[in-house]
């Protein structure tokens, strides 16, 4: 089951079983700043698995521009120096099928 949940100018897509959906929603994922320029930061709560988890910076046409397994010690750093201004989206992938998408702006 799918879930959209926005927060002001944030939007998490969650594509979980509900107790994992629970154990690591979308308000205990950090990603900032937003506007960035030159690198964004991703941090997860404490009490997230550390393993296993994909990070990945699309574009506004939904094309992957940048991605890496996301180091177990957080928080990650994003590179978007050199990248074109706009709208992009920072997706991770975690274990059990937890799936949280971002909304950024890069500047």
């Amino acid at each position: 089951m799918k879930n959209l949940l926005c927060l002001l100018a944030s939007c998490w897509l969650l594509a979980a079983p509900a107790r994992a959906a629970t154990q690591h929603g979308p308000a205990a994922v950090q990603v900032f700043p937003s506007p960035a320029h030159g690198e964004l930061t991703v941090r997860l709560p404490e009490a997230a698995p550390r393993a296993g988890w994909q990070l990945a910076l699309l574009n506004v046409l939904g094309r992957v521009v940048w991605q890496q397994a996301l180091p177990a010690a957080t928080p990650a750093t994003v590179p978007t120096a050199g990248m074109p201004a706009g709208l992009y989206w920072v997706r991770l992938r975690g274990p059990q099928g937890y799936e949280a998408v971002q909304r950024v702006v890069l500047s």
